[in-house]
This record gives structure tokens, C-alpha cells and sequence, in this order.
């Protein structure tokens, strides 16, 4: 195994994974009827022996040199704001009925995976902390292409849950064609304290509901998520939140950003999930969720009429771009407030947005003065790690309104760590250059020669003026014009 030095070029936290893959494939064992068959069906080999079963149509699987050592391949993964050591193990089982998996995990093979993951990780950190680096347990269960699977079962003692609960792991993440899901340390916790012997995670992409439900899902894509102990359902957190990821091919015509998830409530009432991303790269949508119910994948274009934006007006063409793309909102279903001064918190979340990142891979506490439940969390963490906000002495100030030298230079390390633009420079002055910062100096002609801030009255760049809600607008739609050329 290779230990790697980081750069310092992120700012992120690094973890420890464990990888479980359970992979379903033809062939290798022969399909079965009944959950209980294929519990008892599972063997676990080493990670070298995989790629050899080679006997289709054999009453069990007959790699090369058999053998129940446990054996793991290692893996750095960075994401969001996270990077994580991975170890993988894998082992193989077989489908019910055409398109349902089920797997049983024992306490045996969670607690050696426990075990692993955070030795190795401690071993690949070595040489850059000397804190224990933080766990994350994937079970992944990937199938062969020609397999179409509409509902997976995944069953772990409730000994094993509590033995992560109980460990340096912070995260469970179950990882299948039909959906991913990752819980949080404290959530695990409420999952442990509620179950009984077994805890069964339920994924099942649902073809048909009852009468009334279709009505309201129509044919929209259904996914029925649960936990589920003997005859109890767990589908609340405690004010814990879920990251759910679910697969979605984007049809001729449809753009991203209106991708929208809404759950089913208690009334048979769709309701919207308001903090849901498409990812074009892995063609999956990411959302929170603090309980599970049925859920659904939509399609449609944001509603847009604000009264207080008069047509025509120099700024009016911006707001609706940017309202369109889903980068700003109202402040009503009906009003924009565009003379309204904008806060550090708020541009931050324009830029997120215009990233097209997934926030929901952003959630790390880095300014004392961001609370962990402030609507800007993740993008302030986002921001930190790609380096667009640095703070001061710890602090983001996020409700202080944001001055023009203040956004020229996080526009300028914007376009430089995530739009990865080369920016020439060739020094331009303002008849007020006096009074502009020096850490701003650079960033504010930059801006000026790429024409996404231009001088103020009398050649003067104004540095500690603020700006309206619509002048960001105007700023954000030249850049938004840049990255869709």
C-alpha cells in the first residue's frame, strides 16, 4: 500500500471506508426462490479469487484456489469535502425472482471490516496526522449489466450496527444500482435503539402503487425506502438527515437543474425536497431527508413571476436566467426584492449554486460563527474547500453585507479553483485605487478586464459599496454566459 503526503491544496477531512461489495451475477450461483435459500447461499472469498469463477450453471461458486481468508484492496477516494481510504471486500450471492436481492451481513464480517478500515487508514495518514482518521462502512452491491433489479434487501444485525455505532466509524453507506443511501453516526444510533435482533434496509423501485397514490405520482419513477426490525418500521430520525442518491437518465431536452424529488406525505400529498442535485457525470439526483416514505423523481421548469421585477429593465433578463438555471429565488413565491443588499451568505450560495456542485457532499464545520444548522452550511463549506473563503480569525461573517472588493475577489478565486480559468492580468487603475485593499487590488482589475465588474461613476471601482440583489444577478449571469459558451 502507497502512503500518500496530501499537498494542502483541499481543505478536507479524511476518512476511513469499508467497502463490503456484494456483487449479483448470473451464472456463478444458481437463481433461488426464497429469502432463506439465499441467505444461506453467500460465501466470502478473497478479493484475488473473484475474477476467477469461471463454472456457470455449478451448484456453488469454484474459484481457482478456495479459500475463506479475508483478503481487501485499498483505494483513495476524494469527495466534496471528504476524502476517504477505502478498503473493499467482496463476496457473492445470487437474485430472487428475476429482480430482487437479498444479502445478510453477520457480526463476524462487520467487525473485521471495522477493524481493517481503520488500521490501514491510520497506517496511510501516518505521515500527515496524528488523529485517528474518521470511518465510513460502504456495503455495495453491484450486479452483472443484463441484470434488472427492482428491489434489494439488505439485513444486519442489530450487534453489528451498535459495533459501528460504537467505533471510530461515523457513516454507514449502502451503495446499489437502484439507489445509494448514507446515514449518519447519530442516526445509526436511533436505528440501534429502536430495533430489535435485525435491522432489514429496504430499496425498492416500485412499479404500481394503489389507486390514489398514482393519481398523484402518475409515471413518475417510485422508490419505496425503509428500515424495517420484525414488524416495526423506522422512518423517523430524530431530526437526523439521510443522504439518499437515486439513478435518473435525463430525457431528450431536459436540463439538470429541473430535476426536482418530491416525497408522498401522510395526506397522499406530493411534497417538494428542496435541496436535491443532479449529477450530469453520474447520472444520479442526491438529497437529504430526515425520514423515509415513497419518493419520486420529476421533472419540471421552474414557475417564475416575480411583480417586482418590471419587463423591460436593465436587470430583468439576469433574474430570470439566473431564476431559471435555479441559482436565486425570490424572497416570496411572488417578489425578488431586487433593491435589497446582499449578504456574504447569500453570494457564497449563488456561486455553489452556478458550480453545479453537489452540496450534499459538503457538510464539515470550518468558522466558529456558521452554526451546524445554518441554511448556508454547506455552501460555506464548499467555499472553504475549493479555497473561495478564507475567513477571518476563524469566522465567515455571513450575515454582514458583502462589499464589491469583497466579491471581486471571491469572484476571482471562483473562476481560478473551480471554473479552472487561466486569468491574464495587466494592471488597470481606478481613480479611487487608494482606497482599495490591497488583498483586492489584483482581483478588482481582473473582474474589470473580464468585464463582470466595471467602474462605478467617474472611472471609480467604489471597493466598500455594497450590492443589491439585482446587481449580483447582473454579475452572476456574465459569468453563467462564460461557462455555457
Amino acid at each position: 500500500m502507497n502512503r500518500r503526503k496530501r499537498s494542502g491544496q483541499k481543505d478536507v477531512k479524511r476518512t476511513v471506508s469499508l467497502i463490503i461489495a456484494v456483487i449479483v451475477s448470473i451464472g456463478m450461483i444458481p437463481a433461488v426462490k426464497t429469502k432463506a435459500e439465499l441467505i444461506n447461499t453467500y460465501e466470502l472469498f478473497p478479493t484475488e479469487y473473484f475474477d476467477s469463477y469461471v463454472n456457470e450453471g455449478a451448484t456453488e461458486p469454484t474459484p481457482s484456489n478456495p479459500s475463506n481468508t479475508p483478503s481487501y484492496e485499498t483505494n483513495l477516494i476524494e469527495e466534496g469535502d471528504t476524502e476517504r481510504f477505502s478498503v473493499r471486500y467482496k463476496f457473492i450471492t445470487s437474485i430472487i425472482d428475476g429482480n430482487k436481492v437479498c444479502v445478510k451481513l453477520d457480526d463476524a464480517i462487520v467487525n473485521k471490516a471495522i477493524e481493517i478500515a481503520l488500521a490501514e487508514g491510520a497506517k496511510a495518514y501516518v505521515d500527515v496526522t496524528q488523529d485517528a482518521p474518521i470511518g465510513e462502512v460502504d456495503i455495495c452491491i453491484s450486479v452483472d449489466n443484463n441484470i434488472l433489479l427492482h428491489e434489494i434487501e439488505l439485513t444486519i444485525p442489530t450487534t453489528a450496527l451498535a459495533a459501528i455505532v460504537n467505533s471510530e466509524v461515523k457513516t454507514l453507506k449502502i451503495s446499489t444500482p437502484i439507489g445509494n443511501i448514507t446515514f449518519e453516526h447519530n442516526i445509526l444510533r436511533t436505528i440501534v435503539t429502536e430495533g430489535g435482533k435485525e435491522v432489514t434496509f429496504h430499496i425498492d423501485k416500485v412499479d404500481k402503487l394503489n389507486a390514489d397514490l398514482q393519481k398523484v405520482i402518475k409515471d413518475k419513477p417510485i422508490y419505496d425506502l425503509k428500515i424495517t426490525s420484525g414488524d416495526k418500521t423506522i422512518s423517523q430520525f430524530n431530526g437526523g438527515k439521510v443522504m439518499v442518491s437515486l439513478p435518473y437518465e435525463l430525457k431528450s431536452g431536459e436540463k439538470p437543474y429541473n430535476i426536482i424529488i418530491y416525497y408522498i406525505n401522510s395526506k397522499n400529498e406530493l411534497e417538494v425536497v428542496d435541496n436535491a442535485r443532479y449529477d450530469l457525470e453520474t447520472k444520479y439526483v442526491t438529497f437529504t431527508t430526515i425520514h423515509f416514505s415513497y419518493f419520486t423523481i420529476a421533472y419540471e421548469v421552474a414557475n417564475i413571476g416575480f411583480v417586482d421585477v418590471p419587463i423591460p429593465n436593465w436587470y430583468t433578463n439576469a433574474v430570470y436566467l439566473l431564476a431559471e438555471h435555479r441559482i436565486t429565488v425570490g424572497t416570496s413565491a411572488t417578489t425578488y426584492d431586487p433593491t435589497k443588499v446582499i449578504t456574504r451568505a447569500e453570494f457564497i450560495m449563488m456561486l455553489a449554486k452556478l458550480s453545479g456542485a453537489d452540496l450534499n457532499k459538503y457538510s464539515s464545520l470550518h468558522f466558529s460563527d456558521v452554526p451546524a444548522t445554518a441554511w448556508y452550511l454547506k455552501a460555506s463549506s464548499w467555499g472553504k474547500v475549493n479555497k473561495i473563503i478564507l475567513g477571518n480569525d476563524g469566522k465567515f461573517s455571513p450575515t454582514s453585507e458583502i462589499k464589491r472588493e469583497e466579491m471581486a475577489v471571491m469572484l476571482t478565486k471562483y473562476l481560478e479553483n473551480v471554473a479552472k480559468l487561466k486569468l491574464t492580468y495587466c494592471e488597470t487603475s481606478f481613480t479611487d485605487e487608494a482606497e482599495i485593499s490591497d488583498y483586492a487590488k489584483t482581483a478588482a482589475s481582473k473582474m474589470r478586464q473580464l468585464g463582470i465588474i466595471a467602474g462605478k461613476w467617474n472611472n471609480k471601482f467604489a471597493p466598500q459599496d455594497t450590492l443589491t440583489r439585482a446587481e449580483v444577478a447582473q454579475v452572476i449571469k456574465i459569468l453563467l454566459m462564460k461557462e455555457l459558451k
